[in-house]
């Protein structure tokens, strides 16, 4: 099974539909506990253990970068997950919470641009970008 973990509650109902009545208990705590985008270690204890009760072969966990990506790096060993996808605002789109670009951004692969002119407060994170390209072009040689 696909566990997923959504940043909010608002995006659990209607992705969470899909899923089997079995790991809606698990979607519902992580969801809950990532609502502050902040868990304690109690709380973050409770969801590796839920998650572990459900069995994931893939956890999808969309939290935000770079929260997510620190998440799974941190725990993953710890689900008992052979694998897991960082997937950003995804659920957010996937549950009407939040519009996808219009189709040109779409087509033409700009969705990112479109995010950034709408949502300013991603240059900030966008700007670390170029940094990251180069370090890894440079590990690569």
């Amino acid at each position: 099974p696909v566990l997923p973990i959504p940043a909010s509650r608002t995006v659990l109902i209607p992705v969470g539909q899909d899923l089997a009545e079995a790991l809606e208990a698990v979607v519902a705590s992580a969801a809950e506990a990532a609502e502050a985008m902040d868990f304690n270690e109690k709380e973050e204890r409770n969801i590796i253990s839920d998650i572990k009760r459900a069995h994931p072969s893939l956890l999808l966990v969309g939290l935000g970068s770079p929260k997510q990506e620190k998440w799974i790096y941190n725990n993953l060993r710890l689900t008992g997950a052979k694998a897991a996808i960082g997937i950003g605002g995804s659920f957010d789109v996937m549950s009407g919470n939040l519009k996808r670009a219009p189709k040109i951004f779409c087509r033409l692969g700009l969705e990112w641009f479109y995010r950034l002119i709408t949502q300013p407060t991603r240059i900030k994170r966008m700007m670390k970008l170029p940094k990251f390209v180069l370090t890894v072009l440079k590990e690569m040689k």
